[in-house]
């Protein structure tokens, strides 16, 4: 697995040459001239003639092509856009990152294992996206990973939900009940106050579990419906390395511990989306797949002992 330094000049001496240069311009320039070339000419024409009128249709109806082609062609929205960037950026320096991972570009986690994540019980969702999947095996255990974005809709507009890097693996043990794990802002910055602002229940029902750890618990905030199995699946040496992890490569993430399966969620990673070809916008997805990785690699390892 390679460093950001190294993944960086990967991406400078192999990916980037074989980049498009229009690959993030919104409207192609060849169309875009041809279009304001045709419509001067034809608006000129119908001004010498006489028929401002009809000079005017036509300059409104160019407008309206124009818009409707800069709205369908937004960077990284298109299917086109998207194909483009996976062939041309996420396989190789994935391949960079680790060729042992597999990596299906139009495969993803199903809705139905973000449901049994129970991360998204208080908030349903209305629209469901999942690409870029990566599987891999560590110490004997399956671990899938991909990009997901969930929204729902709040008085005519589209909310985010969960959006980011989804990662599903199997425990080493399985555990009664559902320990989840949340990132906690407001009792880092608040305090006291701050952990009395806390909802006590959250995920439907579960309660809200202190831990014995101040540090970990300025962090995060821990529900679940077993306080034994949660100070069990979250011990000194797991918590000790999860606030190493999110100092080190900061980010957000959610942990949901359910039955035999661990769900993990690197919030706003925006893994691997094209909307821009540049390695330092590239960065933050690289960390959210080291944390990933990371973690998924610390908790399996001291569930074994």
């Amino acid at each position: 697995m390679k460093t950001l330094a190294e993944l960086e000049r990967v991406f400078e001496q192999e990916i980037r040459p074989n980049i498009p240069s229009e690959g993030t311009v919104p409207v192609n320039g060849t169309l875009k001239a041809a279009l304001f070339t045709t419509l001067f000419a034809v608006t000129a024409v119908l001004l010498l003639a006489g028929k401002p009128k009809i000079a005017l249709l036509v300059l409104l109806f160019f407008v309206l092509i124009y818009s409707i082609l800069a709205t369908r062609r937004k960077p990284g929205r298109s299917r086109r856009t998207l194909k483009s960037f996976q062939r041309l950026v996420a396989a190789p320096l994935l391949r960079a990152f680790d060729p042992g991972l597999k990596y299906n570009p139009y495969r993803g986690i199903s809705y139905r294992d973000i449901l049994a994540s129970k991360l998204v019980d208080d908030f349903p969702a209305k629209t469901y996206e999942a690409n870029n999947l990566l599987t891999y095996d560590n110490d004997g255990l399956p671990v899938s990973m991909s990009h997901v974005m969930l929204e729902h809709h709040e008085k005519g507009e589209k909310v985010p939900v969960l959006g980011g890097l989804f990662v599903v693996t199997a425990a080493r043990r399985p555990v009664a009940g559902t320990t989840i794990v949340s990132f906690d802002l407001a009792e880092k910055h608040l305090g006291f106050l701050g952990h009395g602002l806390q909802p006590k229940r959250m995920y439907r029902g579960l309660e809200q579990i202190r831990l014995d750890s101040s540090g970990f618990e300025k962090e995060y905030v821990v529900h679940g419906s077993d306080p034994i199995e949660a100070n069990f699946l979250l011990s000194h040496t797991v918590m000790e390395k999860l606030e190493a992890l999110i100092k080190k490569y900061r980010v957000f993430p959610r942990i949901a511990f359910v039955g035999d399966t661990i769900y993990i969620a690197v919030l706003n990673g925006g893994f691997f989306q094209p909307f821009s070809w540049t390695f330092n916008d590239l960065t933050y997805s690289i960390n959210a797949l080291n944390f990933a990785r990371e973690a998924v690699k610390a908790i399996h390892h001291h569930h074994r002992l």
